[in-house]
């Protein structure tokens, strides 16, 4: 990982750190839209610390949407913006290193940009390219998600997804093994064992 050039598109973003009391940073899929200028579907805000954030777009006046126990959603200026509860980085560069996908693997604070080497190449070329495989349920989720998109997998690690799939032992009798789940919106989600 390494620093990179601010996209010009971060500007717009900038409300969100003006006069921030609070240590907090965006990181993820919003970098697609940002650097390609595509819509963004949400903006997901990590921290080591959710409570004192989630007060503070309170304070704000940001519109909450909705809470569960892994995210606090708000509405600003138009905007998704998403604390996320469930999982605590202690900075930015922590926060990516953890991330599947090198075209997710980007992190503002309101002052740095930092991204994965591959970063922009992948999302010019709209390939998803696995960085981290920990959880292969999710990451495979992940991927038809990036490939409803447009963005296609890379072979080589389509093949490591089948493999870690492979040696999964899941017992698909299970329901709570194999939960469909729904966000907000109504669109579904695999709630698996990883």
């Amino acid at each position: 990982m390494q620093g990179s050039e601010k996209p010009a598109a971060l500007k717009k973003l900038d409300f969100l750190f003006k006069e921030a009391k609070t240590n907090f940073w965006i990181a993820g899929g919003c970098f697609i839209g940002i650097v390609t200028g595509s819509r963004i579907k949400d903006i997901d805000v990590f921290t080591p610390d959710a409570a004192p954030v989630i007060d503070e777009f309170k304070s704000r006046g940001y519109l909450e949407t909705f809470e569960n126990d892994w995210i606090k959603n708000f509405k600003h200026e138009g905007l998704t913006i998403q604390v996320i509860k469930k999982y605590a980085y202690d900075s930015p560069q922590k926060t990516i290193d953890d991330f599947d996908f090198t075209i997710v693997s980007a992190a503002y604070n309101g002052k740095e940009f930092i991204a994965h080497e591959r970063f922009y190449l992948d999302v010019a070329q709209r390939r998803i390219v696995i960085t981290n495989l920990v959880k292969p349920l999710n990451t495979l989720k992940r991927a038809m998600k990036y490939a409803s998109r447009g963005f296609v997998m890379c072979p080589v690690g389509l093949s490591r997804l089948a493999k870690e799939i492979n040696l999964l032992k899941i017992d698909w009798e299970n329901p709570d093994q194999n939960v469909i789940d729904f966000y907000p919106d109504g669109t579904t989600t695999f709630r698996g064992i990883d």
